[in-house]
Parts: structure tokens; sequence; C-alpha cells
């Protein structure tokens, strides 16, 4: 089954995408500040979102990984089977293009607040930087947003295998307070495919609302 198309979406350039694909964001080592459970106030969207929706013709299999969440439990790829799950990418010492992806997280998980909380919708994040994202960090991020997803690191050496299975960059600056990482975020069909990439800066949500429906639709 396709999914719908959204044409204004899909003329975006492959130069602009390129381009758009690394996303600097703030200091990775965490301050005071940005240590401390972070505020609802602090989360917004991207005035003017820009995103590459890229609907795959030939899903492919979701790429395995086991890692630990937030709570120091290990969570493999295999507890993805049989739901749909969204799974992206962030730091949470990020003060801005991360936030957004962390906003479209909280407007999925109340839209589809029974999906969430039957198993039927899974929410990944997955960090970009380990070295400061333990778990305790990220139970901190994720209680202090009243996330409802499974915030997962690991070691570099694991992560950077999954961020190169997922196709996405990292680029810690050396002297440099910058994470540079791409904005992604993968949409999971109950088979463990994926079938939706987005890219850019941030997702409107009825797009992602859209595309969520549908693929929960498709086993009921």
């Amino acid at each position: 089954m396709r999914l719908h198309s959204f044409p204004g979406l899909a003329a975006t350039s492959l130069l602009s995408v390129l381009f758009g694909s690394l996303t600097a964001c703030g200091p990775t080592t965490p301050t005071a500040a940005t240590a401390s459970v972070p505020v609802q106030a602090s989360l917004g969207h991207i005035d003017t979102p820009f995103i590459h929706r890229s609907e795959l013709i030939q899903p492919k299999a979701a790429p395995a990984f086991d890692l630990t969440d937030q709570n120091g439990e290990g969570v493999s790829s295999a507890r993805l089977e049989g739901k749909v799950a969204l799974v992206g990418f962030v730091y949470t010492s990020c003060p801005d293009i991360c936030r957004a992806i962390t906003a479209t997280y909280l407007d999925i998980q109340d839209s589809f607040a029974s999906e969430v909380a039957g198993g039927e919708l899974e929410l990944v994040l997955i960090t970009t930087d380990p070295e400061n994202d333990t778990p305790e960090q990220a139970k901190k991020y994720t209680e202090g947003f009243g996330g409802k997803w499974s915030f997962l690191t690991g070691s570099a050496e694991d992560l950077g295998q999954v961020w190169a299975d997922y196709n996405v960059s990292v680029e810690h600056m050396a002297g440099a307070s910058k994470n540079e990482h791409t904005w992604m975020v993968v949409l999971i069909d109950q088979e463990s495919l994926i079938r939706i990439r987005y890219m850019g800066q941030d997702v409107p949500k009825d797009i992602l609302a859209n595309d969520v429906s549908l693929l929960l639709e498709e086993t009921r």
C-alpha cells in the first residue's frame, strides 16, 4: 500500500536536501542549564518548516540495534516488531533543532495517546552525543518533557554503527561547541520495514500524523 503523497514537499530540490541534511546544534558539553531538567517553554517548532519526505518505493528492513534506554535497560530493534515506530536522532544539550524533533514527538504522543499506551506505536530517540548523554541524562530529558519515548544511548562504537546504518552523519567539531548531525526521523511499519524518511528541519504535524495513521490502519 502506498501512502498519500504531498507534492509540495516532493518538490524540494535535491541540492537543498543535501545542504540541509547536516544541522549544527548547540554545545555538546552540558552546562548547568542544559544538564538540568528542561522546561516545556523551551520547546517549539521551526517558523518555516523545511522537510524532504521520502517514501521508499521498495521499503527496506530497518537496521538492527541493541542499545540502552533512559532507565538503564537494554532495548533492541526486536522490540519494534509488530508495531509502527518513529525513530529519530537528537542529543539532550542541543538547544535548537533537536527541540523541534522533541516537539514533534510530543505532538504525536498526544495525538496517538491510546496507541502509544497500548503498544501499537513506539517512539524512539537515539542520541548523537554518547559522551554526554548517559542514561541518567536521557531520563532527565525525557521526564522533563513528559515524554513517552525510549531515549537510547550506548557506546560511541555501537552508536557509530547505528548512525551509519541509518545514514545519519554526525560530526563532533574539534575545539568548537558544535555537534553537527543529520536531521532524520524514519517511520517504520509493523513488519520492521522503513517506509518513509523525513529529512530537513521540522516535520509538519499534520503530514506526520497522516502517515502514522495510515500505517496503523494497515493491520486493523
